[in-house]
């Protein structure tokens, strides 16, 4: 849990990580909630999580959580939810060295390093046959 304050208009909030299988699959969840009620504001899957290494969450000075989380060997999502608990980004990286990670900046913003983005809906740029290469 990561209890922080949102923008001045805002009330105080709690955001949880959390996980449930489901057939499974470990889901990860990101829950935002009233501290002194108890009362959820909101839950948001933010993704299936592969849960070999514990997920990143940073809480940046406009109340928004960051998480990053591994999703596959080689593939880790990361995503920023509000503190109304509403997903504004989800993105996706590939490992390049080591074990990718997120940093705060001095701006006060987030970036993953140790990775690049990568874009599941792209089809990867495939090598052309030598028979459709004119002049070969």
């Amino acid at each position: 849990m990561v209890p922080d304050r949102g923008p001045a208009s805002a009330k105080r909030c709690t955001f949880s990580i959390c996980t449930i299988a489901v057939r499974g699959i470990q889901k990860l969840y990101v829950q935002t909630k009233d501290p002194d009620t108890g009362v959820a504001y909101n839950a948001v899957c933010i993704g299936d999580w592969l849960g070999t290494t514990r997920p990143q969450c940073m809480v940046d000075g406009k109340a928004n959580v960051h998480v990053f989380f591994p999703t596959t060997p080689m593939l880790s999502a990361y995503s920023r939810i509000n503190y109304r608990g509403t997903m504004e980004k989800l993105q996706y990286y590939k490992k390049v060295v080591g074990a990718p990670s997120m940093v705060f900046l001095p701006d006060g913003s987030v970036r993953v390093t140790g990775a690049v983005h990568y874009d599941p809906t792209v089809k990867p740029k495939t090598v052309p046959d030598a028979a459709d290469v004119p002049g070969m």
